[in-house]
């Protein structure tokens, strides 16, 4: 009895030990606007082992639309969060307009972390944008440079406006630009970024939305991710999970070979 109390109580102490992780994810509806307000409903979800706290959902509008961001709290792990926002818009023009939904929320040593996803309004009409990209995946540790490739699909020239959305922790100073695509014209465009506090080992969800106006105003979102070079704290953790794992399993095979060998001592003893 002695040797199984002991047992418990070491593996009382090494389970705390172990690495635990957040994991939020977005998901969320496209709002249509038939007048000048509509409901939008956001879900965020932590499938970590660890809770997140003081979570609070922003909504990161163009010019002509608004809401007030929602404070969560604290979200616990396997644990998932709905709210809804009430938008308003201005006068602007028909058509379909791309904002982002950003997540903000902290770990338990309160370090900051930040989530970004990409979301659209069709306000009255439907419009398919002629303007497409791509964004091509990058890494990088303190700079990087984020290639974009732009194409006109249309028989006219467009001006169009470029924003790109980082997560908080991830700066560019040109993340917004305006180019002119003749018809059927293709271009590269780049974004400088910087790691402005981003773990290393992480992957970071990165977008840009694309808008031009043509009487009425149309949309376009390329997403892409960012990876943090170099092994830093998130790998750390993944390496100190494995270790702790392998830590309890040794405990409990040593444990499990000195209850048989105190069994076997005690009938030894009987027999004598």
């Amino acid at each position: 009895m002695k040797i199984l109390a002991i047992a418990l109580a070491l593996l009382l102490l090494v389970a705390p030990a172990q690495a635990r992780v957040i994991s939020i994810t977005t998901s969320s509806d496209t709002i249509v606007m038939s007048n000048d307000s509509a409901d939008f409903n956001v879900t965020v979800l932590n499938s970590g082992d660890e809770p997140a706290y003081d979570v609070k959902i922003s909504l990161l509008f163009p010019d002509g639309f608004s809401s007030k961001p929602v404070f969560v709290g604290r979200l616990d792990q396997s644990s998932r969060h709905a709210a809804v926002f009430k938008v308003s818009s201005e006068q602007v023009k028909e058509g379909e307009y791309s904002f982002a939904t950003l997540v903000e929320y902290k770990d338990a040593n309160r370090h900051p972390f930040s989530a970004v996803s990409p979301s659209t309004i069709v306000y009255k009409t439907p419009l398919s944008s002629r303007i497409t990209a791509a964004i091509q995946p990058t890494e990088l540790k303190n700079t990087g440079r984020l290639v974009m490739d732009v194409r006109n699909l249309d028989d006219k020239q467009h001006d169009v406006a470029i924003k790109l959305y980082l997560p908080n922790e991830l700066f560019s100073e040109n993340s917004q630009k305006r180019i002119t695509l003749a018809a059927n014209e293709n271009k590269q465009e780049s974004f400088v970024v910087e790691n402005f506090g981003a773990l290393e080992g992480s992957t970071y969800t990165v977008f840009a939305v694309l808008s031009y106006e043509d009487g009425q105003h149309y949309s376009y979102v390329a997403s892409s991710s960012i990876g943090i070079g170099g092994e830093g704290k998130q790998s750390k953790l993944i390496v100190d999970r494995k270790i702790d794992d392998i830590l309890v399993v040794t405990l409990i095979a040593l444990i499990t070979i000195m209850i048989i060998y105190n069994l076997k001592l005690k009938k030894w003893q009987k027999k004598r």
